[in-house]
């Protein structure tokens, strides 16, 4: 798993992108819950409780295969994905929710990049397999709650 990088100042879209762009042509029936994919126990532990803090539910999945089989099961209102897991990788498995392998209503999901890799290209990798935004880790609670009201709203 990633590990402690101090956050961009404009961590929310990188290198201008529009993270909301695809989220806009997504489907308006959006649920509150949230698919924490994570393999850190002590990331999800902070990201969950970010999370509960502001009335939002989180189901967690250790690694990409189990996201996929989530997304399978449940409909959520956006993926937080980590990039870097063991099985399957954060990318690969947004690339495969992309092409349908999660469902084919479930392929403009919005996901949520959250990695430690903050080097040159980081951002635009993660673009580029199809995620909608991208958070550099560690992140503050504000940012976290930024991103996801973008495409959830607290109940």
């Amino acid at each position: 798993a990633d590990a402690g990088t101090t956050p961009s100042p404009d961590a929310a879209s990188p290198a201008g992108q529009d993270p909301t762009a695809r989220a806009e042509g997504a489907s308006t029936e959006t649920a509150v819950r949230i698919l924490l994919v994570e393999d850190n126990a002590v990331n999800q532990k902070v990201a969950i409780s970010m999370l509960k803090r502001i009335g939002l539910r989180a189901d967690l999945a250790e690694n990409g295969l189990v996201a996929l089989q989530r997304l399978q099961e449940q409909r959520y209102g956006v993926v937080l994905m980590d990039v870097r897991m063991p099985r399957l990788d954060g990318l690969e498995a947004t690339r495969r929710i992309r092409g349908g392998v999660a469902g084919d209503e479930r392929t403009e999901i919005p996901i949520v990049a959250m990695t430690a890799d903050t080097g040159p290209g980081a951002a635009e990798q993660c673009m580029l397999a199809g995620v909608d935004a991208y958070v550099p880790k560690p992140f503050t609670k504000d940012t976290l709650l930024t991103l996801v009201a973008r495409y959830v709203t607290p109940q």
